[in-house]
Order: structure tokens, then C-alpha cells, then sequence
């Protein structure tokens, strides 16, 4: 009841799933959905052919369908994210669809490599390493910082840690996305995104992080040399192979770092001839 048939990608690799991607509007009972004017449709339609070749490229199999799906931005303070197979994107995005097809197209590139990831987690660790991080344990955290810890549902879970130098020594490290405060202020007016702030936490630390175990991003050193000079609130190595595959698909207004644009190329390559065999 929800699609309509925005249009369709077929994976070219052999072996591969055939890619469909579906537009989700309006929804009887669902306020955050929201209904999709033709005119955006028509232009998201244009930036997902151009897309075609560049995703098909990728050669990995796809899921049997990826649903685009339009709301308020209400659910998730306005931001783009991922479900499952769907990209969801919100109303504020359609001033990408009507005045910047560039910036669409990175928008969406990035979020295809989420469902891309969930679809084959069994190359998270693979493509992960190639900024540094490497598998341990989730970090239990204290009470008090359970109830701000801030989950992204594009990646939920932090069970990656980067060796980092910090306090004069090196540590394997994990960020993690903490609400500034255990309770929000909605009188203060802050958006979404300015009432939270990424830490890092010790990994494999075999106890409880407490408030006196976090540390700034300000004060580690090492994150940008392996990551390519990431910049941004969220640090997690999803988002950042996200920008990462964004580039190689599309290169974007900067040029990335080729050597890490090069390894991402050699892991779905890789991947790509497994699933050929």
C-alpha cells in the first residue's frame, strides 16, 4: 500500500541480485510520513540514474529492494538515515532534489553504503580496517551514561575501537554518542545535532565506563592521519567509509584520500570475486 515504482537498478555482476529502489509516501495512521510531490520524485529519479553505473560498478549483490521513504524528519531530528533497506530522507532534503543534484547525489551515495554494509556485515571488519579500527567488546557503560548515550541507526552498536595517543600513551579506543545532558531542554532551543557530543572510551576495558573515563575528541591524537582527515560529530567508522564510498562513487567537492579510497576499491573488488566464484 505504501510504494509507488519510483524506478529500477539492476546489479550488472554476475551472480548479483537484481537492485530495485521503490519511493514510500503517505501512509494512512503514520504523521511522520509525508506525501511526495512529482517534481521531487522526478528529480531523485534523475540522480539515482546517474548513480546506475557507479552502483552497478560496485559489483557486491544488492538487496531484492531498497525503499526511498519521505517524511517529516520529526522521528530523527531532521537527519537522513537508514533502516533495514530503506533510505529514508526527510521533507528539508527536498532543497537538494530542487536546487543541487550534486549534493543529492552524495547524500544518496552515503546512505547507500549503509544498506550496502547491513546487507553484508561479514565485511564491516574488512572495510572498517582500513581506517584503523579493529573488532573488540561493546563498552558497558555507567548508568548515568547509559541514559545519554545517543544510538545511530545506521550503526547501533560500537564494537570497533581505533589505537589512538591520548594522555601520553597509546590506546585502543571506541567513540561513542552521548546526549550533552541525561534529560533534553526543549525551552533551550537546541537542534538535534547540538545536544550531542562524540567521546572516546577505553575498549576491552573489562568494567564499567564511568564519566571520569571519557575523553575528548580535542584530546586524542592520530584520528585524522588514519581516517583521512575526517571532520564531524560522528565518528564511527560506518559514517566514516560512508563518506568514504560516497567519494569513490562520486568524488564529490574533494578528492578523499586516494589510499584509502584504493583499499576500499580492493575490499569490493575482493568481494566482488568471491561472490563471482
Amino acid at each position: 500500500m505504501l510504494a509507488a515504482v519510483l524506478l529500477r537498478i539492476s546489479c550488472a555482476a554476475a551472480g548479483a541480485d537484481p537492485l530495485r529502489v521503490e519511493f514510500a509516501g503517505a501512509a494512512e495512521g503514520r504523521r511522520e510520513l509525508t506525501k511526495v510531490d512529482e517534481f521531487v520524485k522526478a528529480r531523485i529519479g534523475k540522480v539515482i540514474d546517474s548513480l546506475r553505473p557507479k552502483l552497478e560498478a560496485v559489483g557486491v549483490s544488492w538487496p531484492e529492494k531498497v525503499w526511498l521513504v519521505r517524511t517529516s524528519g520529526a522521528e530523527e531530528g531532521g537527519a537522513p538515515y537508514t533502516r533495514g533497506t530503506a533510505i529514508v530522507l526527510p521533507d528539508r532534503y527536498d532543497r537538494y532534489a530542487s536546487r543541487s543534484a550534486g549534493a543529492l547525489t552524495g547524500l544518496l551515495a552515503h546512505e547507500f553504503f549503509h544498506i550496502l554494509s547491513r546487507h553484508h556485515p561479514e565485511l564491516k571488519d574488512a572495510l572498517y580496517s582500513i581506517i584503523g579500527f579493529k573488532p573488540c567488546a561493546e563498552p558497558q557503560l555507567s548508568a548515568d551514561l547509559a541514559k545519554r548515550r545517543i544510538t545511530n541507526p545506521d550503526a547501533p552498536r560500537n564494537v570497533h575501537a581505533i589505537e589512538l595517543e591520548a594522555g601520553g600513551a597509546k590506546e585502543r579506543l571506541v567513540p561513542v554518542l552521548l546526549a550533552r545532558s541525561a534529560k533534553y531542554d526543549a525551552a533551550a532551543g537546541r537542534e538535534f545535532f547540538e545536544a550531542m557530543e562524540t567521546y572516546f572510551v577505553p575498549a576491552d576495558a573489562g568494567r564499567e565506563i564511568t564519566a571520569s573515563d571519557l575523553i575528548s575528541v580535542d584530546d586524542v591524537g592520530g584520528f585524522a592521519e588514519q581516517t583521512g582527515g575526517h571532520a564531524g560529530n560522528l565518528n564511527h567508522p560506518e559514517e566514516i567509509m560512508a563518506d568514504n564510498f560516497m567519494l569513490l562513487l562520486t568524488g564529490g567537492k574533494r578528492a578523499g584520500n586516494p589510499e584509502i579510497l584504493g583499499r576500499l576499491r580492493d575490499v569490493l573488488e575482493k568481494a566482488q570475486h568471491r561472490t563471482e566464484k
